[in-house]
């Protein structure tokens, strides 16, 4: 049983409406707020005495030799680092585009149910107490 007549409803549902675009205008207000003081916070910070230096992306300049050292181990890393991720992509690439089905790539057909097949030599407990494990028949083919 409907207790709201039609003109009720269309009321309630234009005040609705009329309140989300309100909060989604204070909304976007606020996150424009937000974002600027945010903006005008970081511009505001300087180079802190023994920290990071304002938009430092490497590491300080070495002081000992030890430091020289880590640096230099640093350096060494991120190119090995560097040339594994490109040779792993290239690899990737190169497969996946010679590889395609638009290329005439076909996928192997298997005509043995390998799912049913234990993965490994079954054990049973035999009468006494002792396991014995013996591999599948279908590893002897």
């Amino acid at each position: 049983m409907d207790l709201l007549g039609v003109s009720e409803k269309m009321r309630i549902n234009a005040l609705w409406s009329a309140t989300s675009q309100a909060v989604g205008r204070l909304s976007l207000g606020a996150a424009a707020w937000l974002g600027a003081s945010a903006v005008m916070a970081a511009n505001a910070v300087n180079d802190l005495p023994g920290g990071p230096a304002v938009n430092q992306l490497n590491l300080h300049p070495p002081v000992t030799r030890i430091a020289e050292e880590q640096i230099s181990l640093h350096w060494m890393m991120m190119i090995i680092c560097i040339v594994i991720f490109v040779a792993v992509f290239a690899v990737m690439f190169y497969s996946i585009l010679k590889h395609r089905k638009s290329k005439g790539a076909v996928s192997a057909k298997f005509h043995e149910a390998w799912a049913s097949r234990s993965p490994g030599p079954s054990c049973r407990s035999s009468s006494s107490s002792a396991w014995r494990c013996q591999p599948p028949k279908w590893w002897w083919r």
